[in-house]
């Protein structure tokens, strides 16, 4: 009894402070709040539910305003939708809640992504020059040539059953990532690294989705603690492979490549990383394994959902063949820089396939100042969930919001109001760095797939669940056809 009286008492007076100094300002409610747990009975249980809430939580605010706030507990939390604030929002804070790193640490460190914000300003700064478009275009050779291995990958499944390409799309992301960004050729077995990897994300989920996981002391004496642990050390342990192989390399190169290389004004990124004695072995690796996670993620991600989507409306993927025609005829040519500026109806289906199947739905700032929206003001000291799905589908991109229409991106006069509508890649100082890399590195690969094959799938058939970023959970199966074999 007297437990249970002092329980009360604390629950009471916590919810009296909460309630004076952590209010939130005049902001319309998310639907559903009770007394107490506030929206803590909506919290999803799986990953499924997890993307579902999300639709849910994105279609709610965008009816409220587009800004709402929901409550953990007595805790309120913002969430925006409306791209304007999003854009706001997203550009004028950089500073990420630190629980994210709580469940960051265990995959890719203190890299770009979720480093501490002195430790991002410099190593941002010094990395940006790795991905300049005279950098970016030298990586043009592996794109093809990775490409024309991962579309001999999947020839051996032309006419078969419907089949799941995703292993096949990750292994060539992830060959493309290190060929390019690294400069390493992978010429090893990496289902070991994929497999680890994407256990270590499922288990990530499970603990995110139970609070009381949420603390150290409880977490760790888990075993999903201990595989998570074990998972961790083999993709670190990937890392550490390619740095040493690039170290390798760069011993067998002669003075005089070696001193070229010293010159270039703009370099590649793991030669950036070894020629800049302010970084550590142990920030080298960090951001090693965010690009790497974050890179191969963002193409094989992309590239997946796209043939699922473009297998599910044939008269897109015709459309896209058409142009190849008209840039390269029957040829087999390597797709060139040059090329790229020319696959102007392509662009408009790689931002659309964004647009309406976002790989991010949504990101995160601890508001370290108040915040000036359209309609509303957000207090510092708070959460601010950003919505990026809910900007991407928002109203402003008109009646046909939800549908797949890439030639909106065609006409300017189709295309949402607000020029922040687009927020696939996020906004302001903490964007996402490799936005170009992705697009080249897809085109390509787009190229060369649908110049010898036609893919079909069924897009209304495919359940999606939130494994930290976007992913399938069933019916993203997709069957492929010669479209005309190249010699």
């Amino acid at each position: 009894m007297i437990a249970l009286i002092l329980f009360v008492l604390i629950t009471f007076l916590l919810y009296c402070y909460i309630t004076i100094y952590y209010d939130p300002g005049d902001l319309p409610t998310y639907d559903g709040k009770l007394p107490i747990i506030g929206h803590l009975h909506k919290l999803p249980r799986n990953a499924l539910d997890v993307w579902d809430g999300i639709i849910n939580l994105a279609n709610g605010c965008t009816k409220l305003g587009g800004v709402a706030v929901g409550y953990f507990g007595f805790i309120p939390v913002y969430v925006v939708t409306d791209p304007d604030d999003v854009f706001k929002v997203s550009s004028a804070e950089i500073h990420k809640p630190k629980f994210l790193k709580k469940y960051s640490q265990k995959i890719i460190g203190n890299g770009l992504i979720f480093g501490s914000v002195p430790s991002w300003q410099n190593h941002r700064k010094q990395l940006n020059p790795s991905f300049n478009q005279q950098v970016l275009d030298e990586y043009m050779t592996v794109f093809n040539r990775q490409s024309r291995i991962l579309m001999k990958d999947l020839e051996c499944m032309v006419g078969k059953p419907p089949f799941d390409h995703k292993l096949l799309i990750e292994r060539g992301a992830l060959r493309t990532i290190c060929g390019s960004v690294f400069g390493v050729n992978i010429d090893h077995d990496v289902e070991d690294f994929l497999k680890s990897y994407q256990n270590l994300f499922d288990l990530v989920t499970l603990r995110v989705l139970n609070p009381l996981r949420f603390f150290d002391f409880i977490n760790e004496r888990t075993k999903l603690y201990r595989d998570m642990s074990g998972y961790s050390d083999k993709v670190l342990k990937f890392s550490e492979e390619v740095l040493e192989k690039r170290i390798e390399e760069m011993k067998k190169m002669s003075p005089d490549e070696l001193t070229k290389l010293s010159e270039l004004k703009f370099k590649p990124f793991i030669d950036l990383l070894l020629q800049n004695k302010t970084f550590s072995h142990q920030q080298i690796i960090d951001e090693m394994t965010t690009m790497i996670v974050a890179g191969f993620e963002t193409i094989s991600t992309l590239l997946f959902f796209m043939l699922v989507i473009l297998g599910t409306y044939s008269d897109v993927q015709e459309k896209i063949f058409n142009e190849i025609q008209e840039v390269f005829g029957d040829s087999d040519l390597d797709v060139t820089k040059d090329d790229l500026q020319k696959l102007k109806y392509t662009d408009a289906v790689i931002k659309e396939s964004l647009r309406f199947s976002p790989i991010v739905p949504l990101i995160a700032r601890y508001l370290t100042k108040d915040i000036q929206l359209k309609n509303r003001v957000l207090k510092k000291g708070f959460v601010c969930i950003i919505l990026l799905y809910g900007a991407l589908r928002h109203p402003m991109w008109g009646p046909d919001s939800e549908q797949f229409i890439p030639e909106r991106w065609m006409d300017p006069d189709r295309l949402a109001k607000s020029p922040h509508a687009f927020a696939a890649f996020s906004f302001g100082k903490r964007n996402c760095i490799g936005k170009t890399y992705s697009f080249m590195a897809i085109k390509v690969q787009l190229v060369h797939f649908f110049r010898r094959y036609k893919v079909q799938a069924d897009y209304s058939k495919l359940k999606m669940k939130i494994n930290i970023i976007v992913k399938p959970e069933s019916g993203h199966n997709i069957s492929i056809q010669y479209r005309q074999k190249m010699k």
